[in-house]
């Protein structure tokens, strides 16, 4: 009922986490207005942290008017269902109520840290495209909508330092980031400058640090 009598860009709803063994291990809520229309300027100001996909449904008329295309073929590309077609609605809803559960703890997940190392490159490879919508599309969306790609480039930015340095650096070779670090100084050098100085961890600067220390990075870490 509540969905048929709404005309809205956006909708988000509840997420809950499960896991296989521990059960409910996080119920994720939002902070926003309820089961009442609101702007994404309003949606953009409240600062909402990191984005599901599962907590996310987008008007079918508007992902075909942006001709959106997820890539294919490879995992890590839900990033790119909470990105440009978030950043370019106009109106949004919450519905306070849980439509999706996520179960994790399952053998060969994606998430699965040794599975994840094994796919490094394709979470490069989707934040790459994320990047190239952003330098692409930056100027032609509203204020609220530049701001929330940047903030979620961000994250997804940090993540690719973050994960090589705590999981995969004794696994995978220190090439595989460089040429990551490379690439961003070269598409997107306001965000590789930028999370130079923002990324941090306990007010450990990690990109920072790995940056100066990149070619003795496995004694150094």
């Amino acid at each position: 009922e509540f969905l048929r009598n709404l005309h809205v860009d956006l909708i988000m709803s509840d997420l809950v986490i499960n896991d296989i063994q521990k059960g409910t291990i996080q119920h994720i809520t939002y902070n926003l207005p309820v089961s009442v229309p609101f702007s994404f300027d309003d949606f953009e100001k409240r600062n909402v942290p990191y984005m599901w996909m599962h907590a996310v449904t987008h008007l079918t008329e508007k992902m075909r008017r942006i001709g959106y295309h997820q890539q294919e073929g490879i995992s890590y590309t839900d990033k790119e269902f909470v990105f440009y077609p978030m950043a370019v609605s106009q109106t949004v809803a919450y519905f306070p109520k849980i439509i999706y559960e996520y179960t994790t703890g399952r053998e060969g997940q994606t998430i699965d840290e040794n599975v994840w190392i094994k796919n490094y490159w394709m979470e490069v490879k989707a934040v790459k495209k994320l990047l190239e919508i952003y330098v692409v599309h930056k100027e032609n969306v509203s204020e609220s909508g530049r701001h929330f790609m940047e903030v979620q480039s961000k994250l997804y930015i940090g993540s690719i330092y973050r994960h090589y340095i705590q999981m995969a650096r004794r696994q995978l070779p220190i090439g595989e980031l460089i040429e990551f670090d490379k690439w961003l100084e070269i598409s997107a050098p306001g965000l590789y400058h930028c999370v130079d100085l923002e990324e941090e961890t306990a007010h450990f600067y990690y990109i920072s640090e790995w940056r100066k220390y990149k070619a003795n990075m496995r004694g150094y870490l």
